[in-house]
């Protein structure tokens, strides 16, 4: 169990080191984008995204079916199955995307008179970058479904030093045409590199056998996933109908909060999901419901700690950097509490998938979805402004996060079980709350920025027995420290530069 534990913080920091260095070097990558191309020509790039956007649902669900599917028949030692999935899911998916972009010519053909040469040009070439994109894509998904994190490191870094060194060596001259160049080649590029280090043998034909199965399986996900979004963006419509867009324009450092922090989560899930799934797939549903709890708990010590320094250090970071927003600083901290329920609550979600009951997500979803309007309502109506909403989508997080995870359990756990599951990931919570309570209430300077250090460097103190305990009994503090010497080693050899 430890090597397995080691194997999974391992693939974790390879995978979010990856995806931090691909955000630094994204940032750059849009500056220079944006510098070289103008408002008029990224206009024109906006609009062709949206119909990227729109094209990923002709899929009808079933590029989710195999992150979950796939690790599950692997467990099982199913490789016939696997290679059948595989196959009929890439054949689907190039025949619906085939259409897609034949329409997308089609429209161009017929509407051409009345469109700019750069948006004619552009939907041209879309045709082909809605290929290569959706190749690409699904070559990233099977690197997730077989742990091949090694290899999908690579090819992110990778993916974000050729996008930029292209953007900067042809945008610059070419620009807009430049640009649709690269967006047609950058995919094509990402698969070459991936199949220098392994290859799925993926054939195209029309054999579709199968096919309804895959289907029924992913498009609850699918139709999910939309819900989700539908979720997630109820307090910015409602905020913007009834305060008005300066105040969304406030709500809107706490989104930008929530973006940071379930990204951090989401390097956790996109990891563990396979070697749950196909844990699950080995050993059925008893011992993966205490990696549910296992894993959840971890998560819930290490987001209660990050999100109460995000609680600290963010009103500075506000003030100085975007002192137009200070009006926002109570709702990013209400918000917090929606981050926490939001990156704990997959966990039991994947269970849920992995017993095949993803269709049962999508009342919980839109019950999710009507508490919140009610409860966003009540409290703007209530003069509780942005703050109110915040409050409002946090207790929604909270209930949506307690129903699925008492579902998820029920099928393998007793109720003492559950509760002790509860009390588990909501200690560090509380215990966080308390702690930043205290400070809150003993630390007062005059300067603002040593009171912020100050405060920082006591609640650290203060909750330092979370990360002891949470060592103690998983090990993974202790794992990680292995894995960052054995790096030092490594870069510290002869012949290394």
């Amino acid at each position: 169990m430890s090597q397995k534990k080691k194997t999974i913080v391992s693939n974790i920091f390879q995978y979010a080191s990856a995806q931090y260095f691909s955000q630094f070097v994204g940032f750059f990558t849009a500056v220079f984008l944006r510098r070289f191309l103008g408002p008029v020509y990224m206009g024109v790039w906006s609009v062709l995204k949206v119909i990227i956007g729109y094209a990923s649902y002709v899929n009808l669900g079933t590029t989710s079916t195999v992150p979950y599917k796939l690790p599950i028949l692997k467990g099982q030692g199913k490789t016939e199955e696997i290679k059948a999935l595989t196959d009929v899911v890439f054949n689907f998916i190039t025949v619906t995307t085939f259409l897609c972009s034949t329409g997308v010519i089609i429209y161009a053909l017929i509407f051409g008179r009345n469109l700019s040469q750069e948006l004619f040009i552009g939907l041209i070439a879309l045709s082909v970058i809605l290929l290569s994109q959706r190749v690409y894509t699904y070559y990233m998904i099977l690197l997730r479904a077989h742990r091949n994190f090694g290899v999908l490191s690579k090819s992110i870094v990778f993916d974000a030093i050729a996008n930029l060194s292209l953007i900067l060596l042809v945008v610059s001259r070419f620009r807009l045409y430049g640009f649709y160049a690269i967006a047609i080649i950058m995919p094509i590029l990402n698969v070459l590199f991936i199949r220098r280090y392994v290859t799925y043998d993926l054939k195209f034909s029309f054999d579709l056998r199968g096919l309804a199965d895959y289907i029924k399986y992913g498009f609850p996900l699918f139709i999910n996933g939309i819900l989700y979004q539908i979720l997630h963006s109820i307090d910015r419509i409602m905020i913007a109908a009834m305060l008005g867009l300066e105040q969304l324009g406030f709500y809107s450092i706490a989104l930008m909060t929530e973006s940071y922090g379930t990204g951090i989560a989401k390097n956790f899930i996109i990891v563990i999901q396979p070697h749950f799934l196909e844990d699950f797939g080995a050993n059925g549903m008893e011992k993966s419901s205490r990696h549910v709890i296992f894993y959840s708990q971890v998560t819930a010590y290490f987001m209660a700690i990050l999100l109460s320094l995000f609680f600290i250090c963010a009103p500075i970071f506000i003030q100085y950097a975007l002192p137009a927003f200070i009006p926002g600083i109570g709702a990013l901290k209400i918000f917090l509490l929606s981050i926490f329920f939001l990156t704990i609550a997959p966990y039991s979600s994947n269970f849920l998938v992995a017993l095949e009951k993803q269709a049962k997500l999508i009342p919980i979803t839109v019950l999710s979805i009507l508490l919140n309007v009610a409860l966003n309502y009540i409290l703007i109506k209530k003069g509780y402004g942005i703050n109110g909403a915040a409050f409002a989508t946090a207790i929604s997080a909270f209930i949506a996060f307690c129903v699925v995870s008492i579902y998820a359990l029920k099928h393998c756990e007793s109720n003492s079980s559950i509760i002790k599951f509860f009390i588990k990931i909501l200690f560090p919570l509380f215990y966080c709350c308390l702690c930043l309570s205290a400070v809150e209430y003993l630390i007062k300077l005059q300067n603002f920025f040593l009171e912020t250090v100050l405060k920082a460097a006591v609640f650290i103190l203060f909750v330092l027995p979370l990360p002891l305990y949470i060592n103690k009994t998983t090990g993974v503090i202790r794992i990680l420290w292995d894995i960052l010497r054995d790096k030092i080693k490594q870069a510290k050899k002869p012949g290394r530069k």
